[in-house]
């Protein structure tokens, strides 16, 4: 969820108006959410690695075996990629 520390990320990012909705993203903002390279930023003091969501997914979940994978993720991995 958002509330997560993941979604706390995202929004204090700084790339993008959190508030926006997706559909009013400039290029650039939908970019940074979906594909940013690795940027260090700061997170309610803690210094991170921003990623876009789409390099996150691709090597949290989808360069992992499918079939050693919790049948809950397993099912959004399967969903993901057809």
């Amino acid at each position: 969820t958002m509330d997560g520390w993941y979604g706390r990320i995202y929004r204090a990012s700084g790339f993008f108006d959190p508030d926006k909705p997706i559909r009013s993203f400039t290029q650039r903002q939908l970019h940074d959410l979906l594909y940013k390279e690795p940027t260090k930023i700061k997170v309610e003091g803690i210094n991170i690695t921003y990623e876009g969501i789409i390099p996150k997914i691709q090597k949290s979940m989808l360069s992992k075996d499918v079939d050693a994978m919790q049948p809950h993720i397993r099912s959004f991995v399967e969903r993901a990629v057809t």
